[in-house]
This record gives structure tokens, sequence and C-alpha cells, in this order.
């Protein structure tokens, strides 16, 4: 817990604001990652103590450069264990999420997760990139990229 603790702590400090059931609903998702890592190969086994720190504070912190607005239409490819797009779903209701995972075993894992958390704005896609969506108003991979089509990424 002593991670979790600090994620909040970090959050509060740089005034991140998150819907009031947002703790809850990570906590659900984080135990669910947790429970499942090695059957969906979500995350390396090693990474799973720091999932608090490497993965959910590192999806947050896209709030100190960017804010998801509602209505926005938000991509996040390559999704693997649904970081950040779960966490930035879970954070940014108002806004809709697609989670495009090429990796069968862990499209399904988000699917699931999904479902069982009742995430009405995550659409999850076992597709590539390339045969997701027209316009979207963020992507992200390792760059927050601004996409003008599918074909055409510009970096921000």
């Amino acid at each position: 817990m002593l991670q979790r603790d600090s994620v909040i702590k970090i959050c509060s400090e740089f005034k991140i604001s998150l819907p009031k059931y947002f703790w809850q609903k990570i906590d659900e998702y984080v135990n669910l990652i947790e429970g499942n890592a090695e059957k969906f190969g979500l995350v390396a086994l090693r990474e799973v103590e720091n999932l608090w720190r490497r993965h959910i504070l590192d999806s947050l912190a896209i709030f100190l450069f960017y804010e998801i607005e509602r209505g926005d239409n938000v991509l996040d490819y390559g999704s693997g264990g649904g970081f950040p797009g779960i966490v930035l779903a879970l954070a940014r209701p108002g806004a809709k999420f697609t989670l495009a995972e090429s990796n069968s075993k862990k499209a399904e894992f988000l699917k699931f997760a999904a479902e069982k958390m009742g995430l009405e704005n995550a659409k999850i896609l076992p597709n590539r990139v390339k045969s997701v969506l027209k316009k979207l108003v963020l992507v992200r991979k390792s760059w927050l990229i601004e996409c003008v089509d599918s074909e055409q990424f510009q970096v921000l």
C-alpha cells in the first residue's frame, strides 16, 4: 500500500483531478492485473510489485501536460496490460477510449477487465493501429501524437 499512498499524494500535490470513485476502481484494476499477469502476459512478473509507480503513475502523468476533455476520442495503441488506456478511461469518464491491442491474449484480458469494471467509455479492438479509426484527438505510444487521419501522424 505504500506505493498506492505515494501515488495518491503525488496526484494531490500536482493537482491531478480525478473522479471520486477513481481510487476504488483503480484498486480493482490492480487486483485484476495481479491475478492475471502471468496468464495473459500483461506485465513482467517482476513489475507486478511496481504497478503503482511504474504503470498507474506513469499513465496519469499525461495530465501534467495535456487535459483530456469530455467528448475527446482517445486511442491507446499497443495497449498491453491497459496502461495508460484503462487508467485514463477511469480518470476521464466523459471521454471515449479505444484500446487497440494486436496480441489476442492481452486484448481478451482488456475486454474482460473493461466489462468487469463497467467501463462503458472503453472500446477494445484486437487489431493493429492502421485498421482502427479515422479522426482521433490523441494517440499515445511512448509519445503523444495528434492524429489528423489514420495515415498521418504528427508529434505534439
